[in-house]
């Protein structure tokens, strides 16, 4: 399966964040958004820290803990924000890992020589 646990690694606190980013973040989508948004929601409220998700699942989760890091930017609450935007870094940590891993296989070419005219 091609799919990966990015919140294994988490504390049990910051999965409570990542939930409830999600569950803020969600009222701001518009409907068509909610409907991919909501099949990352469900995963990790049914399973939690065993979640496996795709690249798109785990996207939902970045935009969510930016958009909740933002909102505290706004408010002046820097060290949250910090916190925030660490947390999605360690989602997009697994995001790459899981792009490498899952992604296309492009071979370098053989250099050609260049033709000039």
């Amino acid at each position: 399966m091609l799919n990966c646990k990015p919140l294994a690694n988490l504390k049990i606190t910051e999965v409570g964040q990542v939930i409830q980013s999600m569950h803020c973040y969600r009222r701001n989508l518009k409907f068509s958004e909610k409907i991919v948004f909501d099949i990352a929601f469900k995963n990790i409220l049914n399973n939690v820290r065993l979640a496996e998700m795709d690249g798109m699942q785990m996207k939902s989760i970045i935009d969510a803990l930016n958009w909740k890091a933002l909102k505290l930017s706004n408010l002046g609450y820097t060290k949250q924000f910090i916190h925030y935007r660490c947390l999605s870094g360690k989602v997009v940590a697994s995001l790459r890992e899981f792009q490498e891993k899952n992604g296309p296989k492009i071979e370098k070419a053989a250099c050609e020589p260049t033709q000039t005219a």
